[in-house]
Formats: structure tokens, C-alpha cells, sequence
């Protein structure tokens, strides 16, 4: 509920504010319907799988909710977006109208899209053609890769050869661009002469 209420909170801040209708918050803008349904996808079943009498997750239902999180777990490359953005803000603050335009921005988002539907259907791909045994409900409370090739009846190596890939490529190339993009900021701050300059662009 906290989750979504913020997710609120900062739609309606920038869907209001004309002065945050920039390039700078699209990123936010897109990451708080994104947080919505991640939260969506995960909290309810978690609840009625640790609360309710049932504990395990139907079959058809651990699929729907293992596209999903699969989906949104690229959402980091949206937080290597953002650090890209602040980069370009500070130490191309002349040509950020240029670098950030509005051909920029769709782009970017149509990136991250085409990432996260990439990489969920070659994972949900991998995972379908996996036999359970006949079960019909996966017995954990969150349907996620692991819980699902430790039931797997049938050899998982291909999914372990995927996720291996898949964390090199999405989550070692997101932290890298992250750390490039704040050190070159931290570089940029640091060659300002005066100390109140430093501080003032820490600050901000």
C-alpha cells in the first residue's frame, strides 16, 4: 500500500507540476508504475500463500507472475537511464537540451521495454519447456527461477547457462554505466575551483 501510494504521489507530482515536465523525470515517472506493478504481482500472492491455507502458487498463476517479475527486473537499466541523464545534466549542462531530447527520451524507454520483454520471454521460454512431475501448484511462496528448477524434473542447465548470462550481461553492464556515470560526475564536481562551488553541486 506504501508502495503504491508513493508511486502515486510522484505521478501526480510531475503530471502537475509544469516545471517538471522534463526530460529529468521521465525516468521517475516511468519507474513508479513499474514499482506499482511489481508490487502488485508479488505482495497479494505472498500474502494469501503466507497467510491463507494454501502454500504454494497454482501452476498457471507461478507463470503469469514469473513473466512479470522477470519483466521488471530489467528495471535497473531504467536506474543506469537516470544516472546517464544526471550525467549529461551536469557535466553537459549546455547541451543536455540536445543530448536528453524529445527523440531521446522515447528512444531510451523503448530500449528499456524491448530489454525487459527480451529477456523475460527467453526466460519464460526456457522455463516452459521444463516437466514438473505433474504438479500442479509450485510449493514456495514467491514463483521465482530458483523455486522452479529445484522441482524441475527434467535437466536444468540451459536456464543456469541463461540466468549466468543474463546477470553478466543486464546486472554487471547496468553497475559499470552506473559507476561511469557518477564517477564522471564526481570528476566533473571535483575540477569546480571554488569549494563553495563543490559544495553547492553536492548539495544539489
Amino acid at each position: 500500500m506504501v508502495a503504491v501510494l508513493g508511486s502515486y504521489l510522484i505521478v501526480s507530482a510531475v503530471s502537475l507540476s509544469a516545471a517538471l515536465h522534463t526530460p529529468m523525470y521521465v525516468p521517475p515517472l516511468t519507474l513508479a508504475p513499474v514499482d506499482v506493478v511489481h508490487t502488485s504481482s508479488i505482495v497479494p500472492r505472498l500474502l494469501g500463500t503466507t497467510l491463507g491455507p494454501r502454500k504454494a502458487i497454482i501452476y498457471g498463476g507461478c507463470m503469469s507472475q514469473f513473466f512479470f517479475t522477470c519483466s521488471l527486473e530489467s528495471e535497473m537499466v531504467l536506474f543506469t537511464t537516470m544516472a546517464y541523464d544526471h550525467c549529461a545534466a551536469i557535466c553537459f549542462s549546455l547541451l543536455y537540451a540536445t543530448i536528453m531530447s524529445r527523440q531521446t527520451c522515447p528512444a531510451l524507454l523503448a530500449a528499456l521495454f524491448l530489454i525487459a520483454v527480451t529477456n523475460a520471454s527467453v526466460h519464460m521460454g526456457l522455463i516452459l519447456r521444463l516437466t514438473f512431475g505433474g504438479m500442479g501448484a509450485v510449493d514456495h511462496f514467491f514463483c521465482e527461477i530458483r523455486a522452479l528448477q529445484a522441482i524441475s524434473s527434467t535437466s536444468v542447465q540451459a536456464n543456469e547457462v541463461m540466468v549466468f548470462m543474463a546477470d553478466i550481461a543486464l546486472s554487471m553492464g547496468e553497475l559499470l554505466l552506473t559507476c561511469l556515470s557518477y564517477s564522471v560526475i564526481v570528476a566533473a564536481i571535483l575540477h569546480i575551483p571554488t569549494t563553495e562551488g563543490k559544495r553547492k553541486a553536492f548539495s544539489n
